[in-house]
């Protein structure tokens, strides 16, 4: 059960697209290495401008070029930020591809010769290699609000895993609505994740609200029978109708399996609601009454807290991974117990710990790959965040690494 509580409009400077008219020039933002001064290569762009932001731990620890260019192709109505980094347009052909995994389980990717030093890009027909690089899509968002609440563990989560490429999205404009600046968000996190997947990265989303797990998987494509472990003190599966406090962010599953925003996830490139026997629900405690008979009449699989930290989750993650080919791990870090501090507004009593987290994710890694993983609602900012400032990053990398 998550209750809205309101927030300000937020205004400065984003890294962001400008979409105009089909005859318009398209503003695209590159991130880039801090470290990387470098030549980019030679394409139909102009460098324009280069910012450097500051390195304190606290800041976005990454350089980005504006770049102006021609648009060359309307197959999207919203092209990702690595989009702008593209070897050629024929790469578009495999947006929804996942990366191939080997006999050994290890992802794999084909070595393509490309302009930017920081993206692999995997291409059709070439030598395969094994994959490391981890690309991480920072979304500071919460309820369409820039940085505050639970977007403010963002920044501290994108950069938790060493040696990972950060790309910050955010949809264009300064006025900022709940529902369209958060779908136009999920398009740009769709086919950001796309991208990364079809270079044979891993995927990895951090944001201020749980819905952007929808986005991730939509960018997944089709290919694999795609399963969700979603671990969160909530249900996040309340529909407009039953959810009488309106909050978006209590929606986020609800709209993975198609239960409601009918209209707009199935506008996601690659999107296919995932069949509810494909998902494992764990550490869901605080649930509405209506959410709660909706959830009990849903073959979703539950995974409660006591069986959870008693380590019984065998049987309920043999039956998951037999239902699947591949897994989209999603942590609301509210799962955690508040004894390891305050995640966010809507922390809930008897939680996990982190290595009951950390548990779960290795066994099920080690019977079906991750192909992604989401993390969410980190309000880092509250007086009473307690250990999690080192616990939280921390478990980002060990889920990480799990997946790798």
């Amino acid at each position: 059960m998550k209750r809205s509580t309101p927030v300000g409009p937020v205004f400065g400077p984003v890294h962001e697209y400008e979409r105009n008219r089909e005859d318009a020039e398209e503003h695209v933002a590159e991130p880039v290495r801090a470290d990387d001064d470098g030549d980019r290569g030679t394409r139909e762009c102009t460098l324009t401008t280069h910012n450097r932001i500051d390195q304190s731990p606290c800041a976005w620890r990454l350089g980005t070029r504006y770049l102006r260019r021609r648009r060359t192709s309307t197959r999207r109505q919203v092209v990702a930020l690595p989009s702008a980094i593209r070897a050629a347009s024929d790469q578009r052909g495999r947006a929804s591809r996942l990366p191939e995994v080997g006999a050994d389980g290890r992802r794999r990717m084909h070595a393509v010769r490309t302009t930017s030093r920081a993206f692999p890009v995997r291409g059709d027909g070439r030598d395969a290699c094994a994959v490391t690089a981890v690309e991480v899509l920072a979304v500071p968002l919460d309820s369409g609000q820039l940085d505050v609440r639970m977007a403010s563990g963002v920044p501290l989560l994108a950069h938790a895993v060493d040696g990972a490429t950060v790309h910050q999205l955010v949809p264009a404009g300064v006025w900022r609505l709940e529902l369209r600046t958060t779908f136009a968000a999920h398009q740009l996190v769709a086919a950001a994740v796309s991208d990364a997947a079809g270079r044979g990265s891993l995927p990895v989303v951090v944001a201020g609200d749980c819905s952007m797990a929808v986005a991730a998987v939509a960018g997944l494509g089709t290919e694999q029978r795609v399963g969700v472990l979603w671990m969160d003190a909530h249900g996040d599966f309340n529909t407009p109708e039953t959810d009488v406090r309106g909050y978006l962010d209590g929606q986020g599953l609800a709209m993975l399996v198609g239960r409601c925003w009918i209209a707009h996830t199935t506008a996601l490139e690659g999107i296919v609601p995932v069949p509810e026997q494909r998902v494992l629900l764990a550490g869901a405690r605080d649930l509405d009454p209506l959410e709660r008979a909706a959830l009990e009449a849903s073959p979703i699989a539950r995974l409660e807290v006591r069986q959870w930290r008693d380590g019984l989750w065998e049987d309920a993650v043999d039956a998951f991974c037999q239902a699947v080919d591949a897994v989209h791990v999603h942590l609301d870090i509210d799962v955690l117990d508040p004894s390891f501090g305050i995640a966010n507004d809507y922390a809930a009593a008897d939680g996990v710990r982190p290595g009951d987290v950390t548990a779960l994710v290795r066994s099920i890694a080690g019977r079906r790959p991750i192909v992604s993983l989401s993390f969410a609602s980190w309000d880092r900012d509250r007086e009473d965040a307690g250990a999690l400032v080192d616990i939280v990053p921390r478990l980002v990398r060990e889920l990480v690494r799990a997946a790798g």
